[in-house]
């Protein structure tokens, strides 16, 4: 059933929500799906307001104590909620708002007057001799970023980042957003465009009177979002609704909606939204084709599991349209369904067949087990080399150990005899039985599935991306891939061309970071400083333009001289922090398991509860985690445990994964290192 007169939410009235007392917020809601149906009820304390700077601000009861603010236009019939609280609170907070439709890029804008006229007051005393940020900006440059004329005085008061940084909660986000990216030395033109905005258009043609309007301007989207039915109303109210679920960036939300002749593929550092986008496109997808099925894969188990359950949360009927799953379990299933019960060789049977396989003398060359599960990983699996001629004339190059082709024909053996225990017991390695599902799709012809969305397309290996080459039809908007070279942890880089994916002319880049600081970005990415990083598909990947929003504390770094030391400052340092926050949003994070086990047991014996992250195990307290397992996860605080440079490889993976790591804090991040 669709709503009569258009309520619209903003970002910040569901923040201010999502803080009241449960009964509070139950109230709210009520209120607000009654309003929905009757703005002009008789029994509704619907009440303009004196004393406020902008004649639009009205104000709604919810009970004697608490009042939700809105901004009604005159003109239509236009209700936008913008914010709730205590009945002073909410005052104080709506006097000096004032909203307003840009005249320049017509997207609706809440400017606080109060700091207007401050920053105004401090601009009158400039410092001696100071140039500011924006000085080689004109003012119409300046209006066409977004900044609304009563702003611009302020913004070339501006001499350095850590003032710009000072000015962001009072700047619309969209011309922040621009500001700070000619800031890190972007033309303003290429900043506008990184955002995806409209260009500005010329003065007069934007009608300032018209908020409907405006509340569609991929800008005002960012932040506000018109309701189009009472069930729609109903999820946005829901307090367990992440706002990501709703007010997307907009160049995240144009590659959503974007109709891709082909496969697409999406490219961006650590916490730029890439799953996110991901979400909503099987979302968008599964609505586009109704009724036909969409496969949502990713590599890590753990991972699809994350969002399953997110998407259960997100979508609506459409959801019945879209499979979780990993590509492995995937795979299983199938082979399952299909040729009977298939048993994966687990790490203490696939010992067993290498000792059999080159044990007792059988080795050549001096190789060891470690070489050649290498050599059956990277080239054997890596190619589907199953026979010695296909083996022989297959490509070793980046290989570790150099082989001639004598070399490698006796190498062969040990590899070929491995295959044949496997066969004598009745196992297989998760490759072959990607392999033989994907060569049974591609007999059939059989395609499940209208469109597939791959996540974390990093650390897929060939033989998976060969199947999900066979499983996706070839058709528009079929195959959308989201995935950063950076944090591949698992996997060795591909091609996608290889393997029949063409992306040509339907690649996109995300460059900015929505959850880390700045500051712990600038660390993390350090970490990588020295490798090679590709694209997916043949070229190289860089972190030009990759900047984060969010400014905060350097991460602090500590050297201990003992284990005891290190106890000692783990369990001030998390007592300090659980003062101001919940524990589950707190991780503690290692390389090795046996540190991770390690942590667990002296933090309980200290009392502080903790659960280890480990398969699908919940509990409350401290999160304590391998780094690899916290993939895909955030939290508000991260302790991270750097390895010695011994307890590094020169692995590009290796790097890769402290990385991942260091970017999974959205506030602060403490280092533990051993002196």
């Amino acid at each position: 059933m669709g709503i009569a007169p258009n309520v619209a939410l903003a970002k910040s009235f569901l923040t201010a929500l999502n803080r009241l007392p449960k009964p509070i917020r139950k109230r709210t809601n009520e209120l607000l799906t009654k309003f929905s149906e009757n703005p002009t009820g008789s029994n509704l304390n619907f009440e303009s307001l004196s004393g406020m700077r902008d004649p639009k601000v009205r104000t709604l009861r919810v009970n004697q104590q608490y009042r939700a603010v809105l901004m009604h236009p005159p003109k239509g019939n236009l209700y936008l909620f913008v914010w709730v609280d205590n009945h002073d609170e909410a005052m104080a907070w709506a006097k000096n708002k004032v909203f307003d439709v840009n005249a320049t890029t017509g997207a609706l804008q809440v400017l606080d007057m109060e700091y207007v006229e401050k920053a105004a007051e401090e601009v009158k005393t400039p410092p001696p001799k100071a140039v500011g940020l924006f000085a080689a900006l004109s003012d119409k440059d300046l209006a066409k970023a977004g900044l609304p004329s009563v702003l611009i005085p302020t913004v070339r008061a501006i001499h350095s980042e850590a003032q710009l940084d000072e000015a962001q909660p009072f700047l619309p986000q969209e011309a922040f957003e621009a500001l700070f990216l000619v800031a890190c030395g972007m033309k303003i033109d290429t900043a506008i465009r990184e955002s995806s905005r409209p260009q500005a258009v010329e003065p007069g043609a934007v009608d300032t009177e018209d908020f409907a309007a405006a509340l569609v301007h991929p800008a005002s989207r960012h932040e506000f979002r018109l309701i189009q039915t009472e069930d729609e109303l109903t999820e946005m109210l829901d307090s367990r609704l992440d706002t990501w679920r709703v007010f997307l960036h907009p160049n995240q939300e144009a590659i959503v909606r974007t109709n891709f002749r082909g496969p697409a593929r999406v490219l961006g550092g650590a916490g730029t939204g890439k799953t996110v986008v991901a979400m909503h496109r099987a979302r968008h997808l599964a609505k586009k084709f109704d009724g036909e099925k969409i496969l949502f894969t990713t590599f890590n188990r753990n991972l699809a599991k994350n969002i399953s359950d997110l998407l259960d949360g997100f979508c609506g009927p459409e959801r019945v349209s879209i499979e979780v799953t990993n590509i492995h379990s995937w795979a299983v299933n199938y082979a399952n369904k299909t040729f009977g019960k298939v048993t994966i060789a687990a790490a203490p049977q696939a010992k067993e067949c290498w000792d059999a396989a080159i044990g007792g003398g059988k080795a050549h060359l001096d190789w060891t087990r470690s070489d050649y599960e290498t050599e059956w990983k990277d080239i054997v699996q890596f190619y589907g080399a199953n026979t010695r001629e296909q083996y022989l004339r297959v490509s070793r190059a980046g290989a570790k150990k150099k082989l001639k082709r004598a070399e490698r024909a006796k190498i062969w053996e040990g590899l070929d005899a491995f295959r044949d225990e496997l066969d004598k017991r009745g196992l297989m390695d998760w490759p072959d039985v990607v392999r033989k599902v994907r060569q049974h799709l591609q007999e059939t012809g059989e395609h499940a599935y209208r469109a597939i969305v791959v996540d974390e397309a990093q650390d897929i290996d060939a033989e998976q991306w060969r199947l999900l080459r066979a499983l996706a039809p070839e058709a528009d908007n079929s195959l959308f891939i989201t995935g950063d070279g950076h944090q591949r942890i698992y996997g060795k880089p591909i091609t996608l061309s290889q393997f029949g994916i063409n992306i040509r002319g339907r690649s996109r880049r995300l460059k900015i970071n929505y959850r880390t600081t700045e500051q712990v970005l600038r660390w993390a990415t350090g970490l990588l400083e020295g490798a090679d990083i590709d694209d997916l598909d043949g070229g190289t990947d860089n972190t030009v333009g990759y900047r984060s929003l969010y400014s905060g504390p350097e991460p602090d770094i500590h050297t201990f001289g003992s284990n005891r030391e290190e106890a000692e400052f783990l369990v001030q340092r998390l007592r300090s922090l659980t003062e101001a926050t919940p524990p589950e949003e707190i991780a503690v994070v290692a390389k090795f398991k046996n540190q991770v086990r390690a942590y667990s047991e002296f933090l309980t014996d200290a009392g502080i509860e903790n659960t280890i992250l480990d398969g699908d195990s919940t509990g409350p307290g401290i999160r304590i985690a391998t780094m690899h397992r916290v993939k895909g996860l955030d939290f508000s605080h991260v302790l991270m445990q750097l390895p010695g440079k011994r307890e590094i490889s020169k692995d590009p993976r290796d790097k890769s994964l402290l990385y991942v790591a260091a970017t999974r804090c959205r506030k602060t991040l403490s280092v533990l290192t051993r002196a």
